[in-house]
């Protein structure tokens, strides 16, 4: 065991390769598919909303709208109090969706459902998520 003031160092060397530490998380992305979707997902709608942003910082201070600071800033509340209600109900829908995605499989949840079921949750999520985007732009 090092000694307490090893363990204090700022920088310390490795014995090993430290290239595996960047390509393990790209293998692990794509090699479970949940994964994967989960990223494609969350990083559309963080960019998303990173254009809406954006592009009322540039456009809506100036005519024909003309809003102050203030006025850009609350326009972000909308989206706020939208997420609220979800946040405590997705879970819960998210669990009976796959209860009764079983019940039509017999039972079971597994890789023999087809692809558009597997798909039916994902674009439900984005049409409820895309209005509030495109309402914004």
């Amino acid at each position: 065991m090092k000694t307490y003031r090893e363990r204090l160092a700022l920088v310390t060397t490795t014995r090993g390769s430290i290239l595996r530490d960047f390509y393990q998380p790209v293998i692990l992305l794509f090699s479970f598919p949940a994964i994967t979707y989960a990223a494609i997902t969350y990083g559309s709608l963080l960019a998303g909303f990173a254009l809406m942003t954006s592009v009322q910082a540039t456009y809506l201070f100036y005519p024909p709208y003309n809003f102050s600071a203030a006025g850009v800033g609350l326009m972000n509340v909308a989206p706020f109090v939208g997420t609220i209600p979800v946040t405590f109900f997705a879970g819960y829908l998210d669990d009976k969706s796959i209860m009764w995605l079983a019940s039509r499989n017999g039972g079971c949840l597994g890789d023999d459902i087809d692809d558009k079921d597997e798909n039916w949750l994902g674009e439900n999520a984005a049409r409820g998520s895309s209005p509030v985007v495109e309402d914004r732009l």
